[in-house]
Parts: C-alpha cells; sequence; structure tokens
C-alpha cells in the first residue's frame, strides 16, 4: 500500500512540475523595443500606434519614433498610423538583434486622401456624418494677407472671420457654424 502510495505522489509531482514549465513558456514575456519609422525618408514617426494582434495591450511611438513594450515572444504586432499602411510583425519571423524590432512603414498616398482628421479621431471620408470643407492651397496662392485668418475669410462656407480691432497683426475671431465656437 505504500509503494503504491509512493509511486502516486513522484506521479503527481512530475505533472505538478510539467504543468508549472509550461504554464511558465507559455505565458513567458519578453521586453522589445525598437522605432518606427518612414520607409522613404528613414524619418522617425512619432505617436505610431503598436498593439499585440486580438489584445488591447499596446503602446504608441515617442517624439523619436521609438517604443518599447512586453509581450509573449510569440506575439504578431499591428502598427499603424495615418497615412501608412499598417504593419503586422510576427516576432517569431523576425530576425532582431537581441530584442530590437524596427518597423518601416510605407506611406498610403490612397488612403491618406480619404482620411479626415476631426476634434475627435480620424476618420474616412465615406464614414462621416457631418459636413466637411477643405481650402486648397492654390486657392489661396497669389492673395496678399498679414495672417492666416484673413486669408480664410470669404472662403469657407460657414466660417466666420472678425477682426478684433483695426490694428495691423491684431488677432481675430473665428467662428465655425455660430457662436461658441473655437474662440468663443
Amino acid at each position: 500500500m505504500k509503494k503504491k502510495t509512493l509511486t502516486n505522489l513522484i506521479a503527481h509531482c512530475s505533472l505538478l512540475i510539467a504543468f508549472v514549465f509550461f504554464a511558465q513558456t507559455g505565458f513567458a514575456q519578453k521586453t522589445i523595443a525598437g522605432m518606427v519609422y518612414d520607409a522613404k525618408t528613414n524619418e522617425p514617426i512619432p505617436g505610431a500606434s503598436i498593439v499585440v494582434k486580438n489584445t488591447t495591450q499596446g503602446t504608441v511611438s515617442d517624439i523619436d519614433g521609438k517604443y518599447q513594450l512586453n509581450v509573449s515572444p510569440k506575439a504578431t504586432l499591428v502598427v499603424s498610423f495615418v497615412g501608412y499602411t499598417t504593419q503586422e510583425v510576427f516576432l517569431g519571423d523576425q530576425p532582431a538583434s537581441g530584442n530590437l524590432f524596427d518597423v518601416a512603414m510605407q506611406q498610403d498616398d490612397q488612403l491618406l486622401k480619404e482620411t479626415v482628421v476631426v476634434g475627435y479621431g480620424t476618420q474616412r471620408k465615406s464614414d462621416l456624418t457631418g459636413a466637411i470643407s477643405s481650402v486648397k492651397a492654390k486657392d489661396l496662392q497669389g492673395i496678399s494677407s498679414g495672417s492666416v485668418d484673413q486669408l480664410l475669410e470669404g472662403k469657407i462656407s460657414g466660417v466666420q472671420v472678425t477682426p478684433t480691432s483695426g490694428r495691423p497683426g491684431a488677432s481675430a475671431i473665428i467662428r465655425v457654424r455660430g457662436v461658441g465656437t473655437l474662440n468663443d
């Protein structure tokens, strides 16, 4: 009877050790770092979003395009930024020097033309429900003016530009669709 109990104890301990070993390797985390940059100009991209795929775990690149994140060794990173094609980086496939994972982002000019930056985020033009107005640089060329507010006067519907005084260089009140906007 004692031999059977000892054998069961050894079997249970072996299973427990195996479970702990596999649990640690399955949930192991490593710290990775890298830089997100424009593939064409090699300039860093500050504010790029780096998220572990299918999770809410992520970070944003700093002013120098650098990021740092604790992830599973076999995680997939989803890197995105407005105007660039979203990149997926599987960490297990990448030849990395240590734990450095640099991401070269490709500009997507078509995507940028369809994206509108609004006061509460970014949206595709096709998804917007409000009115959009834009002024092209060529519409403002050839107009001599001392300030941007004077250039915009009469160019966008729903925008009122009212000077605060007659002095040169004085600021103006800009109202978008009525009172209670921008400067009010």
